[in-house]
């Protein structure tokens, strides 16, 4: 039985291994030296999360200065000024750019978000087939990336019981294709999507039953899903992302972290050959401030810039990015 069948399956993972071993297994990631953040987005006033970049653009969620529940989606080009991408008198919850679009999901008061594109061009909106999410009741949760003809979003469909299903939707828009490459019940664990760009999927499957997580890296050419660390070994991931040659990004800490001591969240380094690397490490006095999002830009010299969002001790959250040139 395959380690996707067995979760499925409704499987728990094991109680948290103790202290001593959660610590040889953090020690398995080799650490490089640490990779200095630039601001990116860092208005004290709003929350900014879920970045997202193509070419000279870049986008991100924004909170409004005067309600700090309700996002709009903007995309700025260099330091030109920024576009709210989402309609007035709705919320953009999200997105990514690829090409000429910003891909996004919009939501109109208190109905299931729908994914829109916005025309970087002409400026016009237009709304994408509601048959991405699944079946009539089926609905698109809050995440979005995009890269080429694909975008991965996270779907949710209604069971018999109390709990939905939670998905990992590959949707190709020119051939209209639609893949569901991974599930949960909602009863016991739950999919966090992370980013397509090129070839590769990276997504994360959580475990209620101790907040642990595995990582998982898909193939949209083969087909097939790798894990690359375990939920079984008692650590928390958050936050994946993926470079176009399969490079998996994600933040990682022990869930059982907090008072007296802080919480440290390392950002790790995945590539398809070599280790696993710790490039960089944020502490926060709670583990419920967890990182948001990352995402990964590619460069034509081969390294990577690495956008995160994380909130402070007081709660606002931020964007920065990071360079990684995977030495």
């Amino acid at each position: 039985m395959s380690v996707l069948e067995n979760r499925r399956s409704g499987v728990r993972a094991p109680a948290l291994v103790s202290a001593i071993a959660l610590s040889v297994l953090a020690a398995t990631a080799a650490v490089a030296a640490p990779l200095e953040p630039t601001p990116v987005k860092d208005d004290p006033n709003v929350n900014e999360t879920s970045p997202a970049a193509h070419g000279g653009w870049f986008g991100w969620a924004q909170s409004r200065s005067n309600d700090a529940e309700k996002f709009d989606f903007y995309v700025q080009h260099g330091d030109d000024a920024r576009i709210r991408v989402n309609a007035a008198n709705t919320q953009g919850l999200g997105g990514d750019v690829t090409g000429h679009s910003a891909f996004y999901l919009q939501q109109l008061h208190g109905n299931a978000p729908r994914i829109h594109r916005y025309d970087l061009k002409t400026k016009q909106r237009s709304a994408l087939p509601t048959s991405i999410a699944g079946g009539k009741r089926s609905s698109i949760r809050g995440s979005l990336t995009a890269s080429g003809p694909w975008l991965l979003v996270q779907g949710s469909t209604p069971q018999r019981n109390d709990y939905p299903l939670h998905t990992v939707i590959l949707y190709n828009r020119v051939t209209h294709e639609r893949r569901e490459i991974d599930h949960a019940n909602y009863d016991y664990a739950d999919t966090l999507v992370g980013q397509v760009n090129g070839r590769y999927v990276t997504y994360a499957w959580f475990s209620y039953g101790d907040y642990t997580s595995s990582v998982e890296r898909y193939d949209i050419k083969t087909k097939r899903t790798v894990e690359l660390v375990s939920y079984e070994d008692g650590l928390a991931r958050t936050g994946t992302s993926v470079s176009s040659d399969g490079t998996v990004y994600y933040f990682e800490n022990d869930p059982q972290c907090g008072s007296p001591d802080p919480c440290v969240f390392d950002l790790v380094r995945s590539p398809i050959a070599g280790s696993p690397t710790v490039i960089a490490s944020m502490t926060r006095e709670s583990w419920m401030l967890q990182p948001g999002r990352t995402h990964v830009k590619d460069r034509s010299d081969g390294s990577h810039v690495v956008y995160v969002s994380w909130s402070g001790d007081d709660g606002d959250s931020d964007i920065d990015k990071l360079v990684d040139d995977g030495s």
